[in-house]
């Protein structure tokens, strides 16, 4: 599973982005993953605007394993729909053909 999450400040200030990153919570969530498998990534990106002012743009996020009983759950689930929807795909083409 592959999961992030965008910030943007509009300074350079080292203070001022680290007070915004302390205070984020869904940051705070990744921090609290207990997980050796996990993968960790931050992309930067600061953009210079006029009067001296700084678009700074993180990516912050996290990439983890899924357990390979989920997979084969969530692939079953996504079968079973796939099959439901052809079903009532077929059913309203029948009822379409009886109204003519």
């Amino acid at each position: 599973v592959l999961s992030g999450l965008p910030l943007h400040v509009s300074s350079v200030d080292l203070k001022e982005i680290r007070l915004h990153l302390t205070d984020c919570k869904p940051l705070l969530e990744y921090e609290r993953i207990e997980s050796d498998n996990c993968v960790f990534f931050v992309c930067a990106k600061v953009y210079p605007m006029p009067s001296t002012v700084a678009s700074v743009w993180i990516f912050i996020g996290v990439e983890m394993p899924i357990p390979e009983d989920v997979v084969y759950a969530m692939a079953k689930e996504h079968q079973r729909r796939l099959q439901a929807k052809v079903v009532d795909n077929d059913s309203k083409t029948h009822r379409g053909k009886g109204a003519a």
